[in-house]
């Protein structure tokens, strides 16, 4: 085992530690973070324990060049039946198909109260982006407030709290010695683990929340630039942003092109020997419109990330694809005249069918040479300067934007003809 591992001895003082979890499938988005921690927080944080399953001597190799702060621990499935019961063994291989024990690690950090003064849980689908030393005037614990209750996240009643309070987010936990009774937390949870393990839906908020209800802790609510949803606009003044749910930094191309230090920071990773990852990237067919910037990751991503994955083998390979999340539009422009036109695409939330608004310099001359007649849609807006909207069903899509497509380049074409015979014959 590499002398990375504990047991290297951690001497009690007056420091502050980060601490994550990942298995070793994950230990490209564990780097990641160290990465982070290494480039904006490297003043705050002067010890990073990372818990995991066994990584693969490369990776421990590639994460030692990129800092020098790491410990590793050891959080094996032995380990978390000695805190809780051997009982769970198999109620364990019947439900960890849907979430890591490694989640279960964050239950560490009060523990660790011991040995640091304060101790800082980020969880490894973030993206550190700037300085957390902010969080040292916030506490004795802060975590961000969000919308599911206690009772939903264990997935059964509580009766001795009121388990319809809402839970706080345990993607970043702040703690410090000032928390009361924090020598007990650890122990705490993993009962509590014990209990409820069978109805868990979110494992370790859950149990967190449930823990902190029960002894009256009231976290310190933090600003949502300290756990911001990659796909919420706010992630352009955040902190630590978090791919929460099953989109990740690395899964997800829209991620990847919205926030390039990730990639940039996989790429050291890589470049030191670390194992890549090798599953799918949703959404890796697209090429972004070029216009300096990408694109801007707004609320309510998740319709238009629905409808190109529907609508992408019908998208015309001429064609760049853009992204207003703003505005919940999905656009194309022509990669032969990128300022030429554009079509742009709007999901119609509570049906099938979809919006299309041609904007077209020559929109009278495309009205001209529209052939959609005997396609199923309907005209719904004109401006008569230069945009018309169409609503047609989405599974009609392909062969109206073929059409479209065909119809506009037949405009442009009269268009430049026109304007040949006018350059050749003045009046």
């Amino acid at each position: 085992m590499s002398d990375m591992y504990e047991n290297t001895p951690i001497a009690q003082n007056d420091k502050i530690a980060c601490i994550l979890g990942a298995t070793k499938d994950w230990a490209f988005a564990a780097a990641n973070v160290i990465s982070g921690i290494e480039k904006h927080c490297s003043s705050f944080i002067d010890t990073i324990i990372l818990y995991n399953d066994g990584f693969f001597e490369n990776d421990l190799a590639a994460i030692k060049k990129m800092s020098g702060k790491v410990i590793m621990k050891d959080y094996s499935l032995d380990y978390f039946l000695s805190r809780t019961s051997l009982a769970l063994k198999e109620s364990i291989t019947n439900k960890t198909n849907r979430f890591s024990l490694i989640t279960f690690a964050r239950y560490e950090i009060f523990d660790l109260l011991s040995e640091f003064s304060a101790c800082l849980w980020i969880d490894c689908d973030t993206l550190i982006v700037g300085d957390l030393s902010e969080l040292k005037s916030f506490g004795p614990i802060s975590m961000w407030k969000e919308g599911t209750s206690i009772r939903s996240a264990v997935g059964s009643h509580i009766n001795y709290i009121n388990d319809e309070q809402c839970c706080f987010n345990t993607g970043l936990i702040y703690i410090t010695r000032e928390l009361n009774n924090w020598h007990t937390f650890t122990n705490q949870c993993y009962e509590a683990t014990e209990k409820y393990f069978n109805t868990l839906i979110l494992p370790d908020q859950g149990i967190i929340n449930l823990i902190l209800a029960k002894n009256n802790v009231e976290p310190y609510n933090l600003a949502t630039k300290y756990n911001c949803d990659a796909t919420l606009n706010l992630s352009n003044s955040a902190v630590v942003i978090h791919a929460l749910g099953s989109g990740k930094f690395w899964n997800n191309a829209f991620l990847r092109i919205a926030y390039p230090e990730w990639t940039e920071n996989y790429n050291v990773f890589i470049a030191n020997g670390g194992t890549p990852y090798t599953g799918e990237i949703r959404f890796k067919n697209f090429a972004p419109a070029p216009r300096g910037g990408l694109f801007q990751l707004l609320n309510h991503t998740h319709l238009i990330f629905t409808m190109y994955e529907e609508i992408k083998i019908a998208l015309p390979e001429i064609y760049f694809v853009d992204f207003i999340f703003n505005r919940n539009l999905l656009i194309l422009r022509p990669k032969h005249n990128p300022t030429g036109y554009s079509i742009a695409l709007q999901r119609i939330r509570y049906n099938s069918s979809v919006s299309i608004t041609i904007e077209y310099n020559y929109i009278s001359r495309f009205l001209q040479k529209t052939h959609l007649h005997d396609l199923p849609y309907k005209q719904t807006k004109r401006d008569a300067e230069n945009s018309v909207t169409y609503e047609c069903d989405l599974k009609d899509l392909a062969k109206i934007l073929i059409s479209i497509t065909n119809n506009i380049l037949e405009a442009e074409a009269d268009a430049t003809h026109t304007a040949h015979c006018q350059n050749e014959n003045p009046r």
